[in-house]
C-alpha cells in the first residue's frame, strides 16, 4: 500500500493592512461618491451664508444711494429702459436690480440677500466646474475651489455694492456657459441642447459684465487642455461663441461707442504703467487679502518699466506665460492661470463702470485661480509624502480667508468706519472725504430732527446741546467737503455740497459763493440752483433781502428747466409763485407737484390757489369795469387796485396808486397800510415812516399793529415784522416784535407761524417768562392742556407774576375737564397748520 499521504496545511490568508489616517478617511469617502458632490455643494452654500451672515445688516452705501436709491428710473420697471440707454449699462444687471427694488423698495437687506444668493450660487457652480475638470479627485474635495472662492475677503465689495452686481451675474452665466459647453463636447457626438444653453448663457454673461467677452478664449483653452486640438464637431462647437463675440465687436465699432471701454482707454488713457500698478495691487490682494478698501489710491503716472509697474508686468505677464505653457502641455493649472490673468486684463480693458482701482475687477478672475486648490489636493493624493500636508494647507487657507471676511464684514456694516478705512488706504482720493462729509450731513439731519421733537415735547433743556451737536456735524461735513475739493478742484457736485454745509451753518455768504461756483462749473447742476432758490426764499422771509422772492423765483425756474424736480420742490416753487401773485403759473406748477406724488393734504393749497387765480381774474375784470364807468375812480376802487398790485408783487404800481389816495385823504388808514406794505417790500420802510404820519386806526390797537395785520393778510410777514421792530412801534407799546407777531398770528389763526416766532424769541432770551406765557396761550388755543401746563410751569419758574399765571391755569383746568376737548395723538404734530 502506498503510504497514506498526509494532508498539506494551507497557510492562513492574510488580510490586507487597514488604511490609517488620511488614507482611511479617503477610502471611506470613496464608498459614498454618489452623494459626495451634492454634499460638497451644500457645504459651500451653507458656509458661504455663515461667513457673510454678520454683514447682511450693511446699509445702502454712498455709491448705491447715488446710483440706485436716488435714481428714480430704477424704481419703476417701465423706466428701466432709461438706465439701459446708457452705453455703459449692463442690461441683465439693470433688470435684476430694478426687479429687486420693485419687490423690496428701499430695503438694503433684500439687496444684500440677493447678492449673497448670487455669490453662493457662484461658489456652488465652481464645485461642478471643478468636477468636470478634475475627474480623478474624490467628489467631496471639489468643494475646496468653491469654498476658497466663496469666503475670500476680496469678494466683499462685489457682494455689498449693488453697482457691482454685474460681476456676480457675469460669473454666474459664464460658469453656466462653461458647464454647458463641456457637457456638449464630452462624448463622441456633439450635444446640441447643452450647447444651445451655453450660447444663451454666454449672451447673458455678456449682458451682465463686459469682461465676459473673453469667454470664447477660455472655452478654447479648456477644450484643448481636456481633449487636445479641437477638430470636427468640437471645432464647430466654438463657432457660435466666436461669431457672437465678433458681432459684438462689429456692433460696438459701428455705433461709435468704441470696443474697449475700460480705464486703459479712459481714466488711465495712454498710461499703461498706471494700469500695471493697479493690476499688481489686485494680484497682491488675491494672494494676501490684507489692505482692502472700497477705493484705492490712483497710481501715480509711471513708465512701464518704472517702480511698481515693472513688478506688475512681471507678475501678470509671467502668470499668463506660465498658464499658456502649461496649457500647451495640457496641464490643468495652466487653465486656472489663464482664467485668472485673462479675466483680470479684460476687467481693465472692457469693464467701464467700475472705478479703475476697484476690487470688483478681480471678482471673475478670482474664481479661476481658486481652481488651483482641487489640483493641489489631487496632486497630494498621488504623492504619499504630501497626502496630509497639502490638503491641510488648503484647509488653513480656507479658514483664514473666512476669518478675514468675517472681520471685513464688520467694516462694511458701518458706513463711517468704511470710509475712514478708505481714507487711511487712499488719502489722496476725494471720495473718502466726500462720503465722510455725507455721513456727517446725515448725522446733522438726525440731531436736527431730534431738536424739533424735543421742542414739541417741551424738553427745552436738551435743545442747546443738540444744537451744538448739529452745528458740529455741519462744520465737520464742510471740512470734509473742502478736503475733497482740494483733491478734485472744480467738481460741481462737491462745490454744491460744500455750499449746502455752509447754508446749514447759517453762513449765507459762503453758501451763495459756493453754490454759484457750482453753477458756473456745470449749468446742469440743478440742485445748486434749487439750494440758491431756497436760500433767497429764506432771506426774504427773514427780511434780509427784499428782492429775495424774485431771486428765488429765478433760481427755481432755472432748476425746473434743467432738472426733474420732486414734488416738495415743485410745491415750494408753486407757493412762491402764488406769493408773487402769479397765480395761474402757480396752479400749473402745483398741479405738476400733485402728479409727482404730493400728499393729498396739499390739495387744499391747490384749490385755494385756483380760487385765488379766479379771484384775481375777477378783480381784474371789476377794476377794468370800474375804470371804464368812473371818470375819476374813488378811493375804494384805487385801494382795490393797489391791493391787486401788491398781491402780484407789482409794488411800485401800488405805491403810485396809494400816493394819489393818501395825498387826497391822508387819514385813510387802509390806504396808509397798503402804502406801508408796498414800500416795505421795496425796502423803503424808513422813507415811509418819515413821509407818512400814522392815522387813527379802528379798534383799540396801535397803527403799527394794524399795519402788521394788513401785511400778514397780504402774506408780507417780513414787512410786518420790520415795522413792529421800529422805534415808533416800540414807543406805541410793542415790547418784543417777535412776540407781537406771534400774538397777531394766533389771533388770525396762523398757529404754525406763531410757534416759529415764539421759538425765535426763546432762542434770543430763554429765561424770559413772556415767550413761555405765549407758548402757553398757543397750546390753550390748540386745546392741548398737558403741553400748556408744562409751558406755564416753565414761565412760573422764570418769574412770571401770579396775575399772569393764575387765569391761564384756570383756562387749562377748564380744557382738561371738558370731555369734548380733543386729545392730541402722541404721534401727530402738536402744531396745526392753518
Amino acid at each position: 500500500m502506498a503510504p497514506e499521504s498526509t494532508p498539506q496545511s494551507t497557510p492562513p490568508r492574510r488580510r490586507p493592512p487597514r488604511p490609517r489616517g488620511a488614507a482611511r478617511i479617503i477610502e471611506t469617502l470613496a464608498a459614498y461618491q454618489k452623494t459626495q458632490l451634492a454634499a460638497a455643494a451644500v457645504l459651500v452654500a451653507v458656509l458661504t451664508c455663515a461667513v457673510f451672515i454678520n454683514g447682511m445688516g450693511a446699509p445702502f452705501h454712498a455709491l448705491d444711494r447715488e446710483a440706485i436709491v436716488e435714481n428714480e428710473a430704477y424704481h419703476r420697471i417701465s423706466s428701466l429702459g432709461e438706465v439701459m440707454a446708457d452705453a455703459d449699462a449692463a442690461p441683465v444687471a439693470v433688470l435684476v436690480n430694478g426687479a429687486t427694488w420693485r419687490l423690496f423698495p428701499d430695503n438694503a437687506l433684500a439687496f444684500n440677500i440677493v447678492g449673497l444668493a448670487l455669490h453662493a450660487m457662484n461658489g456652488v457652480l465652481l464645485v461642478f466646474v471643478s468636477r468636470r475638470l478634475f475627474t480623478q479627485l474624490p467628489p467631496i474635495f471639489h468643494g475646496a475651489a468653491g469654498l476658497l472662492f466663496a469666503v475670500h475677503p476680496l469678494v466683499t465689495q462685489s457682494l455689498y455694492v449693488i453697482e457691482a452686481r454685474g460681476a456676480l451675474l457675469g460669473l454666474l452665466f459664464a460658469q453656466l456657459a462653461l458647464l454647458g459647453f463641456l457637457r456638449a463636447t464630452t462624448g463622441p457626438e456633439l450635444r446640441l441642447p447643452p450647447l444651445t444653453g451655453a450660447v444663451a448663457a454666454f449672451f447673458l454673461a455678456w449682458g451682465s459684465h463686459e469682461a465676459a467677452l473673453i469667454l470664447p478664449v477660455l472655452l478654447l483653452a479648456c477644450d484643448f487642455t481636456l481633449h487636445g486640438t479641437p477638430r470636427g464637431t468640437r471645432l464647430a462647437a466654438h463657432a457660435p461663441f466666436w461669431a457672437a463675440a465678433a458681432a459684438f465687436v462689429v456692433t460696438r465699432a459701428a455705433s461709435g461707442q468704441g470696443v474697449l471701454n475700460g480705464p486703459v482707454f479712459g481714466a488711465f488713457a495712454g498710461e499703461p504703467g498706471r494700469i500695471l500698478v493697479a493690476m499688481t495691487e489686485l494680484v497682491h490682494l488675491t494672494a494676501v487679502p490684507v489692505g482692502q478698501s472700497i477705493v484705492h489710491d490712483w497710481p501715480a503716472p509711471v513708465g512701464v518699466f518704472g517702480p511698481g509697474a515693472f513688478g506688475g508686468l512681471v507678475a501678470v505677464g509671467g502668470l499668463l506665460l506660465v498658464g499658456v505653457g502649461l496649457t500647451v502641455w495640457r496641464q490643468l493649472p495652466g487653465l486656472a492661470l489663464i482664467w485668472f490673468t485673462l479675466f483680470l486684463i479684460a476687467g481693465f480693458m472692457l469693464e467701464s463702470r467700475a472705478d479703475p482701482t476697484s476690487e470688483e475687477r478681480a471678482y471673475i478672475a478670482l474664481a479661476g485661480v481658486t481652481l488651483l486648490a482641487p489640483w493641489i489636493i489631487q496632486y497630494a493624493l498621488k504623492e504619499p509624502k504630501f497626502k496630509v500636508i497639502l490638503p491641510a494647507v488648503v484647509g488653513v487657507l480656507i479658514l483664514s480667508a473666512g476669518a478675514g471676511t468675517v472681520l471685513r464684514n464688520v467694516v462694511w456694516q458701518d458706513e463711517f468706519a468704511l470710509w475712514v478705512n478708505a481714507e487711511e488706504r487712499a488719502p489722496n482720493r476725494p471720495e473718502p472725504h466726500e462720503y465722510l462729509g455725507e455721513v456727517r450731513m446725515q448725522q446733522a439731519q438726525y440731531t436736527a430732527d431730534q431738536i424739533q421733537q424735543a421742542l414739541q415735547r417741551g424738553e427745552t433743556h436738551v435743545v442747546e446741546s443738540l444744537q451744538n451737536q448739529t452745528m458740529n456735524h455741519y462744520r465737520g461735513a464742510g471740512e470734509r467737503f473742502a478736503e475733497a475739493l482740494e483733491r478734485s478742484p472744480g467738481d460741481a457736485s462737491l462745490l454744491r455740497r460744500l455750499g449746502v454745509a455752509f447754508l446749514r451753518q447759517d453762513n449765507d455768504e459762503e453758501a451763495r459763493r459756493h453754490l454759484l461756483a457750482a453753477l458756473r462749473e456745470d449749468l446742469n447742476e440743478y440742485q445748486a440752483a434749487l439750494q440758491l432758490a431756497m436760500l433767497h426764499e429764506g432771506q426774504a422771509a427773514a427780511g434780509v433781502d427784499p428782492r429775495g422772492l424774485r431771486e428765488a423765483r429765478r433760481y427755481y425756474a432755472m432748476a425746473d428747466r434743467v432738472g426733474e424736480l420732486e414734488w416738495e420742490a415743485l410745491m415750494r416753487y408753486g407757493l412762491l409763485l402764488g406769493e408773487l401773485g402769479r397765480q395761474e403759473e402757480a396752479v400749473e406748477v402745483i398741479q405738476r407737484a400733485m402728479a409727482a406724488g404730493a400728499p393729498e393734504a396739499y390739495i387744499g393749497y391747490l384749490q385755494q390757489m385756483m380760487q385765488d387765480a379766479q379771484g384775481l381774474r375777477q378783480i381784474r375784470r371789476q377794476l377794468v369795469y370800474a375804470f371804464r364807468e368812473e371818470e375819476a375812480p374813488g378811493p375804494e376802487t384805487l385801494r382795490r387796485l393797489a391791493n391787486y398790485h401788491i398781491v402780484r408783487q407789482d409794488n411800485q404800481d401800488a405805491f403810485y396808486v396809494m400816493s394819489a389816495v393818501l395825498r387826497r385823504e391822508p387819514e385813510d388808514a387802509e390806504a396808509w397800510a397798503l402804502m406801508g406794505v408796498a414800500m416795505g417790500r421795496m425796502d423803503q420802510a424808513e422813507e415811509f415812516m418819515a413821509e407818512w404820519e400814522p392815522p387813527d386806526v379802528p379798534g383799540e390797537q396801535s397803527p403799527w399793529h394794524y399795519l402788521a395785520r394788513q401785511a400778514i393778510t397780504l402774506e408780507a410777514w417780513d414787512v410786518a415784522l420790520s415795522y413792529l421792530d421800529t422805534l415808533q412801534a416800540r414807543a406805541a407799546g410793542v415790547d418784543d416784535p417777535l412776540l407781537a407777531m406771534a400774538r397777531i398770528a394766533m389771533e388770525m389763526g396762523y398757529y404754525q407761524r406763531a410757534n416759529q416766532f415764539i421759538v425765535a424769541a426763546l432762542e434770543g432770551d430763554p429765561e424770559s417768562p413772556e415767550p413761555w406765557l405765549a407758548l402757553t396761550d398757543l397750546f390753550i388755543l390748540l386745546e392741548q392742556p398737558g403741553n400748556a401746563a408744562e409751558f406755564l410751569n416753565s414761565a412760573q419758574a422764570y418769574g412770571a407774576s401770579p396775575a399772569a399765571v393764575q387765569p391761564r391755569r384756570q383756562q387749562i383746568g377748564a380744557i382738561a375737564e371738558d370731555p369734548e376737548a380733543p386729545v392730541p395723538d402722541e404721534e401727530d404734530d402738536v402744531i396745526e397748520l392753518r
